[in-house]
């Protein structure tokens, strides 16, 4: 079936063009009623992420760093594969393809801090909602909405494959080592973005400019005055530091969390 978004009435700053949508929410109960209702179709389709500041773009984190000085991806990976000898899990599969290996081992550093080139999304449009909210902003950042993208997996990957001329410089990668206990409870996937555009809301407006019709990717920008009322909603369903960083980190952020927000 055919994912697409539909007229969302009450929502604020509701902006379409170039296969992105973009809304604005103030209200809790609007979050609900676009995630639960709006997403048409599979919803096996989407994918999601949230970020704690709604000025950055959908950028990997090594992408931001060579905005500002020179970084070789092939030497970060390299030092790190050294480095965490005799630290890793133990591996469930054996991976022949190198090119796989590598993504395993971006993807395993990425969910320990790791600068990596891969993005993070997940599964769950309430994991990501948490990502975009668990972070407490200090007075000085003054920052008004959080941001939690929906990105449309199925259509993206249907334009290609019915395109077979066009060239994906864009892909979606699940890591086949399923020792990742935090990958795997934040029911994670990435996305490497291999284009000259380094954010993915440049690549979707250039990739889908003479798309009219559909939507590939949705930003819904949500007031940071919500994020108590967010965090404690997503505790009481399971969804929090300790569920998702099953590890004495998780223990300790959540221990956090509790003793900052009232009756968490």
């Amino acid at each position: 079936m055919k994912t697409k978004i539909v007229d969302i009435p009450n929502y604020q700053s509701i902006v379409k063009k170039n296969g992105i949508i973009k809304t604005r929410i103030e209200k809790y109960f609007q979050i609900e009623r676009l995630l639960e209702t709006k997403l048409e179709g599979d919803k096996d389709n989407w994918i999601f992420r949230g970020q704690k500041d709604a000025t950055w773009s959908l950028e990997s984190s090594i992408e931001r760093i060579k905005k500002i000085r020179r970084l070789d991806e092939k030497e970060v990976l390299e030092y790190f594969q050294k480095s965490v000898r005799g630290r890793r899990p133990q591996m469930t599969v054996t991976i022949m393809d190198e090119k796989r290996r590598e993504l395993d081992d971006w993807a395993l550093g990425r969910h320990y801090g790791l600068n990596t080139p891969l993005l993070d999304w997940t599964y769950s449009p309430y994991v990501a909602l948490f990502f975009a909210f668990a972070e407490k902003t200090d007075e000085t950042q003054n920052i008004e909405y959080r941001t939690v993208f929906a990105l449309d997996k199925y259509s993206i990957e249907k334009y290609f494959v019915e395109s077979p001329d066009r060239i994906m410089n864009f892909d979606f990668f699940e890591p086949q080592d399923t020792n990742n206990s935090r990958l795997l409870n934040q029911q994670g996937i990435f996305t490497i973005n291999m284009s000259p555009y380094t954010s993915v809301e440049d690549y979707i407006s250039h990739t889908f400019k003479s798309d009219k019709k559909n939507i590939y990717l949705v930003i819904i920008y949500i007031s940071n005055k919500l994020r108590e009322m967010i965090l404690k909603k997503l505790n009481w369903m399971n969804i929090n530091y300790l569920t998702l960083y099953p590890d004495i980190t998780g223990a300790a952020l959540h221990t956090n969390l509790k003793y900052e927000i009232n009756d968490y």
